[in-house]
């Protein structure tokens, strides 16, 4: 399925929402299909300022595109990049003004200054994408921020934890059903997020998949929230997967035995205090005899932290998880695109380039077994 533009959305009931800001003020459409909210989409923008003004103004209706599309957090972080490091360097040239140099200028001196590579990039990101809006809208012809290269960032081998790492943590869980949650963590390679906003339905035991189309995180008290806020839980919002789609995965016997029996502990603990106990909307992963309330996602990593300390893994983080899920999958042979279909990336390329340091040893093994192959 193709991803919406910017500026839309797809809601958790299936439909569209489309964004935009005119005249100053924001625009919200609902619609049933990506392709209508394309065509409104478009004809939204057909209305936004036609001319460029100063960087500052278009920072600001760059932004104003990216509320309510983007989470809390993360514009947050734009307008942090904005203010620290465009705005006191280029805010009050003419946008049209602003050349490749400009940039490179202000590259060069936030490098002085000891700001990451990776930092850097993020404000490439920021004027990036502002500039590019410009140029949509038929502002300015082309974007001075594409013609500068930012300074590369020195990738460090991932070193993800051992299977015997991995038992160990789990062998030092105390509260009840973050063994499971971790065991899931590692047959799906699933974010902490995706897997806390898991419900009763979301895992057909029966066919033994596991369907991820949500995930919770929190949310700044800013106005602008993405997702429906969590009820019992102060901060927390519940919206659509990072790369906005869902994705099926299979779940191996032994799993699908150790979801079984968590489930019943749940109804039990229902059971035991006289609650009722949905089996379709209950959360897998709650402290509430109900079943409504999910675990915080920050709280996951105060109990991970706990296990893994117990274990002496105090360098093993919950998000290794992940990264143990990629390489062991992609050691054992399976293909790049299957581990990023599970994984949830965008495209198989991010799987590669993120762990390419696994294929080597798959592809010495294929090779042992095409030699066997050939000598019979």
């Amino acid at each position: 399925m193709p991803r919406p533009p910017t500026g839309v959305d797809r809601r958790p009931s299936g439909n569209y929402r489309v964004r935009a800001v005119v005249a100053g003020r924001r625009i919200t459409r609902t619609v049933d299909t990506l392709t209508e909210a394309r065509a409104v989409k478009a004809q939204l923008d057909l209305t936004a300022p036609t001319k460029a003004g100063t960087v500052n103004e278009l920072l600001d209706r760059w932004l104003d595109t990216k509320t309510g599309v983007v989470g809390d957090y993360t514009i947050i972080d734009y307008r942090s990049v904005a203010d620290l490091h465009l705005r006191p360097a280029i805010g009050e040239l003419e946008a049209t003004a602003v050349h490749p140099a400009d940039i490179t200028a202000i590259y060069r001196r936030l490098t002085t200054d000891g700001l990451s590579a990776s930092r850097i990039r993020r404000v490439h990101l920021v004027a990036g994408q502002a500039f590019r809006l410009a140029v949509k809208w038929g502002q300015i012809t082309s974007s001075p921020v594409d013609a500068v290269t930012p300074p590369a960032v020195t990738r460090h081998e991932i070193r993800p934890p051992t299977p015997d790492d991995v038992a160990s943590i789990i062998s030092h869980c105390n509260h009840p059903g973050l063994a499971m949650f971790i065991r899931l963590a590692v047959v799906t390679g699933a974010r902490r997020g995706e897997l806390v906003a898991l419900r009763g339905d979301d895992i057909n035991l029966d066919t033994a998949e596991l369907l991820i189309r949500r995930a919770l995180t929190r949310s700044a008290a800013t106005g602008h929230t993405v997702g429906t806020p969590v009820p019992g839980l102060v901060g927390i919002v519940e919206k659509d997967t990072k790369s906005n789609t869902s994705r099926l995965l299979a779940l191996d016997p032994v799993t699908v035995t150790a979801l079984r029996s968590h489930r019943r502990m749940l109804a039990e603990r229902a059971l035991a205090v006289g609650v009722s106990f949905d089996l379709e909307q209950h959360r897998w992963f709650t402290d509430d005899p109900a079943g409504q309330i999910p675990w915080r996602p920050e709280q996951v990593n105060r109990w991970w932290s706990t296990a893994r300390t117990a274990a002496g893994l105090e360098h093993v983080r919950l998000h290794d998880l992940r990264h143990f899920a990629a390489t062991q999958a992609l050691a054992a042979g399976v293909d790049v695109r299957t581990v990023a279909g599970r994984l949830g990336h965008a495209n198989a390329s991010m799987t590669l380039d993120r762990y390419s340091h696994v294929i080597p040893a798959a592809d010495r093994a294929a090779a042992d077994i095409l030699g066997d192959i050939v000598s019979g």
